[in-house]
């Protein structure tokens, strides 16, 4: 059961107390209000000289026309702090994707939103994933249904953005064998929405069995699937002339533990963990890094649009 959630923002990373801002747009309000008369009042004492006036006068425009940009702007604009993440459950989002078959899949992995922007971007995730392991389907090919999460961001229901899968130590072409024989893979789901725009990403990870027996989580798929990507990560790792360092900590009681609502009925121990990966060096616009990395994707590329073009009806399960 649910029955305790770790702190999931920092306390150097507190939100603005939204309650206050009405006030706080007051007083500013009465600040300019009150110098502005004070300055107008300057113009009109006895002695002053015509280019004091003038300048007093001038200085009471500016503070009146700040007056009414805050009086007309209804809100002031706070600049939240960087998040970890925001719990999906706060505003009725789920820890559970929708796998379209009754049941949803953990989503036990998040890439900070304290991470590297450029980590957070589909570009950015992908040469990550591929420094750690994983890679873009077979011939860049997906087929199926994609799966769903509301990451309780104000977005509802969005599909995921990536899938990306083992690549058994071969960024080019591994997945294909992962395809056939099963291995570790994950969902990228981003929190952006207007109610809980951390950036974070949500990762649904999981270990599945092979084509032959369809691709079904294996026993313990989840918690096993989260733990062996979390392990690859951490460190330093570098992929495409892109060098990251990698730290994590474990939230437990995230969602709550067992078989309920969960797809296969596979029990999951309700922990996630946080992963914030920064960037410690880039030098993939490097000639080197563009022949060595850039070059073979450029081929499967060529690969990829043949093999649509000569069986555009193929799909896998």
């Amino acid at each position: 059961m649910k029955t305790r959630r770790m702190l999931h923002t920092n306390s150097s990373h507190a939100q603005p107390n939204l309650s206050l801002i009405p006030c706080l747009q007051g007083t500013v309000r009465n600040y300019f209000r009150l110098t502005a008369f004070k300055f107008e009042g300057l113009a009109f004492l006895p002695g002053t000289d015509v280019a004091s006036a003038q300048y007093v006068r001038v200085v009471y425009s500016i503070l009146q026309q700040l007056y009414n940009t805050v009086s007309l702007a209804g809100v002031i604009r706070i600049t939240e702090r960087p998040v970890e993440y925001y719990d999906p459950e706060e505003h009725g989002g789920s820890w559970l994707n929708r796998a379209g078959r009754g049941g949803g899949e953990p989503l036990n992995v998040i890439i900070s939103g304290l991470s590297s922007p450029s980590v957070l971007t589909n570009e950015g995730i992908t040469n990550y994933a591929r420094a750690i392991g994983f890679s873009t389907e077979c011939l860049n090919l997906h087929f199926g249904t994609p799966q769903s999460a509301d990451l309780g961001d104000g977005n509802g229901d969005v599909d995921q953005a990536l899938e990306l899968r083992e690549d058994y130590g071969d960024p080019y072409a591994g997945t294909c064998a992962e395809t056939a024989i099963g291995g570790n893979h994950f969902r990228v789901y981003r929190q952006n929405g207007p109610l809980a725009n951390s950036g974070a990403l949500f990762l649904a990870v999981s270990s599945e069995a092979s084509l032959a027996e369809d691709h079904t989580i294996i026993d313990d798929g989840y918690n096993l699937g989260r733990d062996l990507l979390v392990n690859a990560a951490i460190g330093r790792k570098t992929f495409n002339g892109v060098s990251y360092i990698t730290t994590n900590r474990t939230v437990y009681n995230a969602m709550s533990s067992g078989i309920e609502g969960v797809n296969h009925d596979i029990p999951i121990d309700g922990s996630a963990v946080v992963l914030t990966v920064k960037i410690i060096k880039d030098a993939r616009h490097s000639v080197v890094s563009k022949l060595k990395y850039e070059l073979p994707f450029f081929y499967e590329t060529i690969i990829q649009h043949t093999f649509r073009f000569f069986f555009p009806s193929s799909s896998r399960s």
